[in-house]
């Protein structure tokens, strides 16, 4: 060790017992503690309230809260034989309104459909098409039954099947259908009438033909299942064959939309529902549980949050008063240390070097703390439905330095007013 660095660590050692020999460890490590306890609540409510936010703001597809919404059937309407439609005025002024993001209309088949399930229509006629190996396999299901068929944009849908583009030269017509009819079929038809269950992996297998029939004639067609939708409690095909039923059978245009679809980007908020209540439209509320719980968690984050930043508060000011009472017992010495020789730029970087340790320890622990704490939040979320990633968020990494650092810039104004108040020279 060099003669510098000796002479360096003595004087530490002689001003640490100058200026700190009355320091009260006990005060000091308690209002550390409360700091970390504060500062952890802080960050880590900080952190899952922007994870929400992210799996729930307008722009996050995956997320976005899509609502389908119809008018009331009443009595009158069905005397009257009046069809609860909408208006074009009607939809205009709903998606003039501040929590819409987007509407769509659902397009409903003026024309009969039925479908014949035949195991040979199973296999796919164009082996470039994206169906399951499986696809093959006959499956016997003496299978008669109406259908009827819905098409919406295809910026709502929340699959797009592979040749969802469908034209009349198309080997077959895709069909999106909704999970929960799979799951009505496998266990309840299916059982009482001694039909073979399928599995959601031979969805690709399920295939038959469609027959679409109106004033104008009709037409026999091979469709297949292209996938399941868990946003649309519907049979979904392809708008461009709509049109074309719709031109060959029906002969008539599609009447006003009686279903709309809704994107909306702040889920169960209060003015929506008020809104739709006022215009007597049903939707389906079920949609709107993940938005509940997003408000309720952003509502205990806040709490939460509230009295993380009320203890780092209390924490900051203890450590100034106990910083500030060391200080004002040491005065004689600060002004006896100033008298000797030693500067004050001397003395504060000293008395702030200890203040730095001090931060840097309460920096440590926070992050050790951090890494436990974190996950088990996330894992909690992920139970209960909400990917919000399993990062820390680069907002709580400043919000963190930004408590510290005011922290230390605290310290470094009350240490320059202390040296400041105690030299002769001003």
């Amino acid at each position: 060790m060099s003669r510098n660095a000796a002479n360096r660590k003595q004087r530490r050692r002689l001003l640490n017992r100058v200026l700190f020999s009355g320091r009260s460890r006990f005060q000091a490590l308690a209002a550390m503690t409360s700091f970390v306890f504060g500062l952890v609540l802080l960050l880590v409510s900080l952190n899952l309230a922007i994870g929400i936010y992210r799996a729930t703001r307008p722009d996050h597809g995956m997320h976005a809260d899509y609502l389908i919404v119809n008018k009331r059937v009443s009595i009158g309407g069905m005397l009257t034989s009046m069809r609860p439609t909408f208006s074009e005025r009607e939809i205009e002024r709903l998606r003039a309104q501040p929590f819409v993001v987007d509407v769509g209309e659902f397009t409903t088949s003026r024309f009969r459909v039925s479908l014949i399930a035949d195991p040979a229509a199973s296999r796919p006629t164009d082996a470039s098409d994206d169906v399951s190996p499986a696809a093959g396999i006959g499956m016997e299901m003496p299978l008669y039954t109406d259908l009827f068929f819905e098409s919406v944009p295809n910026r709502f849908l929340d699959i797009v099947p592979h040749n969802w583009d469908w034209t009349p030269e198309a080997p077959h017509v895709p069909i999106i259908l909704a999970r929960e009819f799979l799951n009505l079929y496998n266990f309840s038809f299916a059982l009482a009438q001694g039909l073979p269950q399928i599995p959601e992996s031979l969805v690709g297998a399920m295939a038959g033909w469609v027959t679409i029939s109106g004033p104008h004639g009709e037409r026999t067609l091979p469709a297949r299942v292209a996938g399941l939708s868990d946003r649309f409690p519907s049979i979904i095909v392809p708008a461009s064959f709509m049109r074309w039923g719709h031109d060959q059978v029906a002969r008539q245009r599609p009447e006003r939309p009686s279903r709309l679809i809704v994107k909306t980007g702040r889920p169960a908020d209060s003015v929506m529902l008020d809104y739709f209540s006022s215009h007597d439209y049903q939707i389906n509320s079920e949609r709107l549980r993940a938005g509940q719980f997003g408000r309720m968690a952003f509502v205990a984050l806040g709490v939460v949050g509230g009295v993380g930043t009320l203890f780092v508060l209390l924490a900051v000011l203890l450590l100034i008063l106990i910083y500030r009472l060391q200080l004002a017992e040491a005065a004689p010495r600060i002004g006896l240390l100033l008298q000797l020789g030693y500067s004050p730029p001397i003395l504060t970087r000293h008395m702030l070097r200890r203040c730095w340790i001090s931060v840097s320890f309460i920096a440590l622990i926070t992050a050790g703390v951090l890494t436990v704490v974190l996950p088990a939040g996330y894992r909690r979320l992920h139970d209960l439905g909400f990917d919000t990633g399993q990062t820390l968020a680069p907002g709580t990494l400043i919000a963190g330095v930004a408590v510290l650092g005011v922290t230390t810039l605290a310290h470094w104004i009350t240490i320059r007013h202390a040296i400041t108040a105690n030299n002769p020279g001003t």
